[in-house]
């Protein structure tokens, strides 16, 4: 069951722009909130990428694949009562089967992150690893906006 998820210690995270970033199998996400003076952080996973599945924003409510978790019973409550989460992980020691008999392999335990932006829609699997969150200072987080 996917259960909601806080990068930080925030239960008002608005939904974000997000950004991605890889290379070979690290994952590196770039939140970026879409109100002032909430707080801009990356959420690095190093060489624990097993899969990275990009949905436009505007099409992921009819995107139809066995991939994807869209039944309701499959997310547990928001944390805002009434409103959308944004960042939702699964331990779900099933995902593994998805890789086959080289997954099962490689991958002693597989965790499944949804993050919700404005823009784009994530599933990422990782294998054996923890995320690392990185707090930006705010005006890190305002160059980031402008080189972009």
């Amino acid at each position: 069951m996917f259960a909601p998820w806080h990068p930080i210690p925030d239960d008002n995270l608005e939904m974000p722009q997000l950004s991605i970033s890889t290379r070979g199998t690290s994952l590196r996400i770039h939140w970026q909130p879409t109100w002032q003076g909430a707080p801009c952080f990356d959420i690095v996973f190093a060489k624990g990428l097993a899969s990275l599945l990009v949905i436009d924003e505007s099409t992921f409510g009819s995107f139809k694949s066995d991939l994807w978790p869209t039944a309701s019973e499959r997310f547990a409550p928001s944390p805002k009562h009434g409103h959308a989460w944004h960042a939702w992980r699964e331990e779900d020691p099933q995902r593994r089967n998805l890789y086959g008999d080289l997954g099962k392999l490689n991958y002693q335990h597989v965790t499944s992150y949804l993050f919700t932006g404005g823009d784009i829609v994530l599933l990422v699997d990782i294998g054996d690893c923890l995320p690392v969150v990185e707090l930006l200072p705010p005006n890190k987080s305002l160059e980031r906006t402008r080189d972009r």
